[in-house]
């Protein structure tokens, strides 16, 4: 399985969810996007099962960046960072149909552990193959 990480630009905050995400990953299946442009190209380039898509949206611009491509976006399993807790930038990221959804104001550790599980359960799955297999 690609884990492909969304960060265009890293405040503090979102840098440490990202480095809880990459520790937790061989680097051989981390793609890194820096534009909503990069991460399209990347995922023409993938096949849909094999794709984990974390989106790290530190701002609302950031959210509405990644919302028009969000035909795209739904197709992949996806685990989405939200700037914030509001009740409108929650609903518009349960939009992207998400695995899990969490914001910048909680434990950066999170992300990295919903993605280890995930990348776990996927690698014992018979059709899946183990992860030595990649």
């Amino acid at each position: 399985m690609t884990i492909v990480l969304f960060k265009p630009t890293l405040n503090e905050k979102g840098a440490l969810v990202a480095r809880n995400v990459a520790k937790r990953i061989p680097e051989r299946r981390l793609i890194i996007c820096k534009s909503v442009a990069q991460l399209r190209l990347t995922l023409s380039q993938l096949y849909v099962q094999d794709v984990l898509i974390v989106l790290l949206a530190e701002t609302r611009e950031h959210l509405s960046a990644l919302y028009s491509s969000l035909d795209l976006l739904q197709l992949y399993r996806n685990i989405i960072v939200l700037p914030d807790g509001d009740e409108t930038t929650v609903s518009l990221g349960h939009k992207f149909h998400p695995r899990f959804v969490t914001t910048l104001d909680a434990p950066p550790e999170d992300v990295g552990a919903v993605v280890a599980k995930m990348l776990q359960g996927l690698s014992s799955h018979p059709c899946m193959g183990s992860a030595a297999d990649d």
